[in-house]
């Protein structure tokens, strides 16, 4: 398969709801597996079924709670299921890295690898340069680090100073490669997500033990900069409602692109952004594979 590698100066920022315990988590899975529809919208050729999974962490220790991910994330996951995505999503309590291995596993434990399913993997909340960060991060989590970024779920025990437990882009990509899936979207949310996009560890063979390389993987960031609590939020579903297909560089075909919900954040944030300074703000867009992936279909008026 030919492995095309595709970079792009664009803005981004993302957000999550829904809680379960360990028990339950399974059988909503289960519950949502048995629901789950066809496409019937015309975003995934085939026979395919679309499934969201939705992280959103508030909380890191030493810093403020954020206030963007679950009120954001109650509108996502709305909008998802009315476009017929199954959706599960872990906010706060249940956003800790073990239930976000659980939920993955369990998804793809009920796909039908025959069929052209898309897995979105959403994640918004804080992520740290590992360099920044080094003396705050436990033994344990320093001693299995890979990559210059990570992401913070929900702690196990939120009180210590000591960050216990990340989740890096290896590990996401690597279970979301355990089975076939069609496309493979990734979209992060956090400070430095600029830092997570990176090509180099996507070709990693370790990664795509099952499959040399991903039907499609497609992965969109926020900057490398640091980024407001909840600033992008609202943009993001302006995007997806419609927006990013009629404005910027959208081509007006009643759907919402990946690459056009990109270009409509690169612009919208940017402009709001130099009303106070000078920055550009840059996210990153990477895709192993080829096309775009139809995020959402614009319903009529």
């Amino acid at each position: 398969m030919k492995v095309t590698q595709f970079l792009s100066i664009i803005v981004l920022i993302f957000p999550i709801l829904f809680g379960c315990t360990t028990k339950s988590l399974q059988q909503k899975v289960l519950e949502m597996a048995k629901n789950a529809k066809y496409d019937q919208n015309g975003l995934i050729k085939g026979n395919g079924k679309k499934y969201a999974i939705l992280i959103g962490s508030s909380s890191f220790p030493g810093i403020k709670q954020l206030k963007g991910p679950s009120t954001e994330i109650k509108k996502i996951s709305k909008l998802l299921a009315d476009q017929c995505y199954s959706v599960i999503s872990l906010v706060d309590e249940q956003a800790t890295r073990s239930l976000v291995h659980q939920s993955i596993k369990q998804i793809l434990k009920e796909m039908n690898p025959k069929d052209n399913n898309r897995l979105l993997f959403y994640f918004t909340g804080h992520g740290i340069k590992v360099d920044h960060e080094l003396a705050r991060l436990s033994k344990k989590v320093r001693q299995n680090l890979s990559g210059e970024y990570v992401l913070i779920p929900q702690q196990e025990d939120p009180q210590k100073p000591d960050i216990t437990e990340v989740l890096s882009l290896e590990e996401i990509v690597g279970m979301m490669n355990s089975t076939r899936i069609y496309q493979k979207v990734i979209m992060i949310d956090a400070c430095h997500g600029g830092h997570f996009a990176s090509v180099d560890p996507l070709i990693n063979p370790n990664i795509f033990t099952n499959f040399p390389l991903p039907d499609g993987l497609f992965i969109l960031t926020s900057s490398k900069e640091t980024v407001d609590d909840g600033q992008y939020g609202p943009l993001i579903l302006e995007g997806l409602h419609g927006e990013a297909d009629v404005n910027a560089q959208g081509n007006r075909d009643g759907f919402v692109s990946l690459w056009e919900l990109t270009n409509y954040l690169h612009e919208k944030v940017n402009a709001k952004i130099k009303k106070n300074d000078d920055r550009v703000f840059a996210s990153r867009y990477i895709f192993l594979g080829s096309g775009d992936v139809l995020l959402t279909k614009i319903k009529s008026q």
